[in-house]
């Protein structure tokens, strides 16, 4: 019987126009390819462009700049009773402008916001790579929310020209 409704699901899922929702979008990844990202040659910043990059793709015809300043906030978050720090948060703010080469406008612009938190009450070289793993994934995570934004931005700004 569950070979039957699985049997059933699937010829159901065949035969309608089911498309999985992160597909490869040829039309974004043109826009997304001609942008040139402005490096910024810092720790912080690094791991941002190489992830930027990864996704984006390089062209040599680039039609927009990308300007990306980040920047970080560590605080201790939990403190024990004798002063310790057990917990630490790491704030990144992301501050992008999309300009535009051609006209030299500025088409968008924003920031982006996003916290994590590592350990910190053991050694102090492990709480360094926690730190360091915590700030790359973070920086990823900019990352594909700055891609979402610049796709949702071009999908706009393409529905308006047709």
């Amino acid at each position: 019987m569950k070979y039957l409704y699985l049997l059933f699901v699937l010829s159901l899922v065949s035969c309608s126009n089911f498309a999985p929702i992160y597909g490869e979008d040829k039309e974004f990844e043109t826009f997304l390819s001609a942008i040139e990202i402005e490096e910024v040659e810092t720790l912080e910043n690094t791991e941002l462009n190489h992830h930027l990059t990864k996704l984006f793709g390089a062209s040599h015809d680039t039609k927009y700049t990308l300007k990306i300043e980040l920047s970080d906030i560590i605080t201790p978050l939990i403190i024990t009773g004798q002063a310790n720090v057990v917990k630490q948060n790491v704030t990144q703010l992301c501050y992008y402008i999309l300009i535009d080469k051609s006209s030299g406008l500025v088409l968008l612009e924003g920031q982006i916001r996003l916290v994590g938190s590592y350990s910190s009450m053991s050694e102090p070289y492990a709480s360094y790579t926690h730190e360091k793993y915590t700030k790359k994934s973070i920086a990823q995570t900019v990352a594909e929310e700055l891609r979402m934004r610049l796709m949702m931005y071009f999908s706009k700004d393409h529905n308006k020209k047709e």
